[in-house]
């Protein structure tokens, strides 16, 4: 059993209690530093609002005064490594006493027998554990500097406690965004919800983009609960220059704000404001409405084609002129994916249909009906989108009357013409043929075959031309009628538009007697293809009927004329010649 029991058990006590004593100073010193610094940064994020990367920023400097206090404060009371004979030598310095301890502790180890004079170490060890009862050692740290870390400690755990209480919520916040979570602290004015032209901004989620239409007015409308303040703001910085401009949000029924911005030409940041609450800033993108043009895709009848078998593709106008019986196509074309597009015709909506078909930007050539080019880059793509509406009924399958069109789309961003494309698809009608009649003399005989001149013509072909006959008796009475097909509509080839022939009309089967008229007028038809076609008649023509002597009397009469018409020639010729 050691002799030296007693002073090695106080001396281990005394190296315990330094060593409590620096750790006390040590983790007192850097307990304080991190909560100051968690508080520091708290607050600052609390009030500046910070985004990810100034909240890295702060993370990084409170870091850095964290590991200037570590090495200031908490680093020169760790890494002592302290044995029994250090200990002795600062009790004896501490009592002023002779080197006795410390070689006491040395001569009790087994080593010390091979030393020199075992008496001596004996009497040594002896005087030695007889007086240790009397060495007391004192701990030298300043007990000063131990209370005052202790007290800030203590001060500083007692706050951190008090607003763990008050603000549970602020703290839970702070943490998530030490995170870089998306996390609001608490506010007493809560914004509900928000929304720019219509379209609901989320609100939790930092960063949302809300693309917004071109030269259109801004509108912001905001719903809030809580504390209800008497006007809201919302502040717009372009990014192009960083104007900031304060859009003042007026305040409506059951907590909302509206405000509106008259024109976004440039891309911005916006956040709102409502008392103490705020949104994240909300990157307002400006975004080009689509740009589009009509094309109309005409099949005019197969009567009026002609040889032409391909539709005509009509660009670049909005009144449009077509002939009757027409069939026409819309064909949209739009220089950025579309998500809907209708036609109205006539009043009636009708939903476009997205094309397979592949259209070139250089070959279709879009025109802009509205939009502006997008101020963050080029807006033209190589190709466009074709919409397209197929007529599978009246009144675009078969047109024959003016149609009033507009055409709306809706891009794939939600955006819309400013204005509907509207225009008129105007009918040109096919006029119904003309025709003419005209005989040499109108003095026959009942069976008489006089020679009558046609004349007819249409603007894209006669199907029939038919001569009707019918006798009037003196009286006024309508005798026998009868029809004579002078022009049909040929099997082979296209009908003709013009026809001018000279044929003989048997007037034998009408049976007139002397002093009956017969009158004769034309019916020409046109050729109109599967639709019937429209007919006109012409002037009548008025044979006298008579017998033979009534004929000479009116060629006598015929003589008579031609000679009185002679001499009056030849008395005109005398008088310009001078003659007596």
């Amino acid at each position: 059993m050691s002799r030296l029991r007693t002073l090695r058990a106080r001396l281990t006590r005394f190296r315990r209690r330094r060593r409590l004593a620096r750790w006390v100073a040590a983790h007192s010193a850097l307990a304080v530093a991190v909560l100051w610094t968690l508080w520091a940064t708290l607050a600052a994020d609390w009030l500046l609002d910070m985004n990810t990367a100034q909240r890295l920023t702060a993370l990084l400097c409170g870091l850095g005064l964290v590991v200037w206090a570590f090495v200031r404060y908490v680093r020169p009371w760790l890494g002592w490594r302290e044995s029994l004979i250090d200990m002795a030598l600062l009790a004896q310095r501490q009592q002023q006493i002779d080197s006795d301890l410390v070689a006491a502790l040395q001569f009790e180890s087994p080593e010390a027998a091979s030393w020199g004079s075992r008496q001596l170490e004996e009497a040594v060890i002896q005087q030695v554990a007889e007086s240790g009862s009397r060495v007391r050692p004192v701990v030298d740290i300043p007990a000063r500097l131990i209370s005052r870390r202790l007290a800030a400690f203590a001060l500083t755990l007692a706050a951190t406690a008090a607003l763990l209480l008050a603000f549970p919520d602020h703290l839970r916040t702070f943490f998530d965004r030490l995170l870089f979570r998306p996390a609001r602290y608490p506010t007493r004015t809560l914004i509900e919800s928000a929304a720019i032209n219509g379209v609901a901004i989320d609100l939790e989620t930092p960063g949302v983009e809300i693309k917004c239409p071109h030269g259109l007015p801004l509108r912001i409308t905001v719903a809030c609960s809580g504390r209800l303040p008497a006007s809201a703001r919302a502040e717009l910085a372009t990014d192009q220059g960083g104007i900031r401009t304060a859009i003042e949000l007026e305040p409506g029924v059951s907590g909302s704000y509206a405000g509106h911005w008259p024109r976004l030409v440039d891309a911005a940041t916006l956040q709102i404001f409502a008392g103490d609450a705020r949104t994240h800033p909300i990157h307002l993108l400006v975004a080009p409405p689509p740009s589009v043009d009509v094309q109309f895709e005409v099949a005019p009848p197969r009567y009026a084609a002609g040889s032409a078998a391909v539709p005509e593709i009509v660009s670049g106008l909005r009144q449009l002129s077509v002939v009757e019986g027409s069939r026409v196509a819309f064909r949209v074309q739009s220089d950025k994916p579309l998500r809907e597009g209708v036609a109205t015709i006539e009043g009636t909506p009708q939903a476009l249909q997205r094309s397979r078909e592949s259209v070139s930007a250089s070959a279709g050539g879009v025109s802009s009906t509205s939009g502006a080019s997008s101020p963050r880059g080029k807006r033209a793509a190589d190709s466009v989108e074709l919409w397209t509406l197929e007529p599978s009924g009246p009144p675009l399958a078969e047109v024959t009357e003016p149609l009033r069109y507009s055409i709306q789309v809706v891009d794939e961003d939600g955006l819309s013409l400013e204005r509907p494309i509207e225009g008129v698809i105007r009918v040109r009608p096919d006029r119904p043929p003309e025709v003419a009649l005209s005989a040499l003399t109108t003095l026959v005989l009942p069976a008489a075959r006089p020679t009558i001149a046609v004349t007819a013509s249409d603007d894209y072909g006669l199907a029939e031309i038919v001569a009707v006959a019918e006798v009037i008796h003196p009286d006024g009475t309508p005798g026998e009628t009868m029809e004579c097909k002078l022009y049909a509509l040929p099997t082979e080839g296209p009908p003709k538009k013009n026809v001018q022939d000279r044929q003989r009309l048997a007037l034998g089967p009408l049976k007139a007697a002397k002093g009956d008229q017969v009158k004769v007028t034309l019916r020409a038809t046109d050729h109109r293809g599967d639709r019937p076609g429209k007919s006109t008649t012409s002037e009548p023509l008025v044979f006298q009927v008579t017998d033979e002597q009534g004929i000479y009397a009116a060629m006598a009469d015929a003589d008579r004329e031609s000679a009185r018409r002679l001499q009056t020639m030849i008395e005109d010729q005398i008088d310009v010649g001078g003659g007596k």
